[in-house]
Parts: C-alpha cells; structure tokens; sequence
C-alpha cells in the first residue's frame, strides 16, 4: 500500500501467526499420533518404539503422504508445506538357515526365511568315507536333532549339522551242508571282507 508521508512516520511491523496444518501418523490402518505444525517449519519424526507390531513384521521406515511415499527415519526432519499424512511401512522379519557338512564336502546354499515353520531338506553334502547321513542338528553336531522333511520353527539365525554315522557293515551267511551225512548243518554269520577257517 502507498501512504502519503507530511510528517515524522512511525512504522511497526505487526505480526500474526503462521497458518497451522495437522500431521497424522498412521499405522496398520489407525491414526497413532497427530500434531499441529506451522506451515514452513521442520517437523521431526517420531520414534517407533511403543506401536503395535503386526504378527511377524519388524518397523522399516515411515512413508511420507502414503505407503508409496518417500520413506525416511525415526528422528528424521521433514519440511511441513500442507497436511502432512505419515505411514508405518512395516517388512517381514527373517532369518537365515545355514547348513554346515561336518566333515563331508559339498555346499548347500544359505536360505532365508521368515518366522514360523521350515522344512528341512534332504542332505546332498557328500559324507566323509566310510560314513552315511544320519540327520541334522541344531547349532551344533551335538544339539537337537531333526530328520528330513521335518518341520523347524525358526526364531533366530541357525546352523545346522550334518551328522554321520558308520556305514553298517554288509554281512553274510556262511552254510556248512552236511550232505549225505546224518545229523544237522551249522552256519554262521561274518562281515564282507572276514577271512574265516
């Protein structure tokens, strides 16, 4: 505006306050927390800790203006120029099953997997001479231990042992006839590889 100055003029700047907008936080489909911000300020985003966590997930990032959003931080700063509506992003946890051959050759590669129920697979490491697969254990070739095709449920990184056991030894029948002699035969039983008199 113009003004039309005949004397000493005095001009003070007078002040209102900024137009104030609402940011929301939602998550899993509820509003968790709202603040009033001014227009043009920074606002700071909120800790995670103390929401619900759905049922196998773990917190990723908040998402800003929808899921599809930029996702930033807890502690993060964002610049506030409208309502302003702020997402939990939430992923699957998991985990990693690793195999170790304990003695026999080969790899299985490491799988990763989410909370709840694993299979285990049949053992395609190649045992150690004179050995043959027995089973897996947990964490160690001394801890529980689970068959093929058994179902695990995976909380946390695990490794799991081949274990082997000897190879059982091929045994055979040895018949003494006692032909056209009266009376009964005898037999014995011996290992592969015996030498017998």
């Amino acid at each position: 505006d113009e003004i039309t100055i005949n004397a000493d003029t005095f001009i003070i700047a007078m002040w209102k306050n900024a137009p104030t907008v609402t940011v929301s936080y939602y998550s899993v489909g509820n509003i968790v927390d709202s603040d009033t911000v001014a227009v043009g300020t920074q606002h700071t985003l909120m800790d995670a800790q103390g929401l619900d966590v759905p049922s196998g997930k773990k917190f990723k990032a908040w998402a800003i203006g929808g899921l599809g959003g930029e996702q930033k931080q807890p502690g993060a700063e964002i610049t506030i120029t409208e309502e302003t509506y702020i997402y939990a992003v939430w992923e699957d946890i998991t985990y990693t099953v690793s195999f170790n051959a304990n003695g026999g050759t080969g790899t299985i590669a490491d799988e990763t997997e989410q909370l709840g129920g694993y299979v285990l697979p049949d053992c395609t490491f190649t045992a150690p001479s004179g050995k043959q697969f027995k089973c897996w254990a947990e964490g160690s070739e001394s801890g529980n231990q689970y068959a093929p095709s058994e179902e695990y449920n995976v909380t946390s990184n695990v490794t799991f042992y081949a274990v082997w056991e000897d190879i059982p030894a091929t045994k055979y029948e040895v018949v003494y006839g006692v032909g056209e002699a009266q009376g009964s035969g005898y037999s014995d039983t011996v290992e592969a590889g015996t030498e017998i008199t």
